[in-house]
């Protein structure tokens, strides 16, 4: 309720904006997901192939070793997200992030992840409307340069190992 009020005091454009719904049960972790174009899996968190249409880096989240997450990647844990893993397989125009893009195991679910799932969503679409395609039809390339050279998301194991983490 805080962050809905927030936002409507001081965030321009959100002045009318009001909170719809509240979700009155508590849920678990997992929950219903899409199938989508390419589901990841753990063997892709073990190999180490390259995924063409890579949107970012994730890494294998590690409850024990909280410290090495928050500072940095470590290279045998990287793997590639891709782009494919956002689209439904079922449904057009759709972009699905977080819980609802179905992974096995769900290994998504860490806020950094999601944000960067929602970040190339995001791109994505806008790339969608500005050239009147399906999300599943845009130019991944463009949209990995964009997310590499607009928005300095690392998308290959070397870059993300030069690249200095924020504490």
């Amino acid at each position: 309720f805080d962050t809905a009020q927030f936002l409507t005091d001081y965030v321009p454009g959100f002045e009318d904006s009001y909170l719809h719904f509240v979700d009155p049960y508590f849920h678990a972790r997992g929950g219903p997901s899409v199938l989508t174009e390419y589901v990841l899996t753990e063997q892709d968190t073990k190999d180490k192939s390259q995924k063409e249409d890579v949107v970012f880096l994730a890494d294998v989240h590690n409850v024990s070793d909280i410290a090495e997450e928050a500072f940095g990647y470590e290279p045998d844990r990287i793997f590639d997200f891709p782009y494919r893993q956002l689209l439904p397989r079922e449904i057009d125009n759709l972009i699905v992030t977080g819980r609802s893009a179905i992974v096995q195991p769900p290994i998504t679910r860490v806020r950094w992840m999601v944000f960067l799932m929602g970040q190339a969503a995001g791109i994505a679409a806008a790339q969608s409307i500005e050239n009147n395609k399906e999300p599943k039809k845009i130019n991944v390339k463009k949209l990995q340069k964009l997310l590499r050279e607009k928005y300095n998301v690392p998308l290959d194991r070397q870059t993300a190992l030069e690249t200095p983490q924020s504490n």
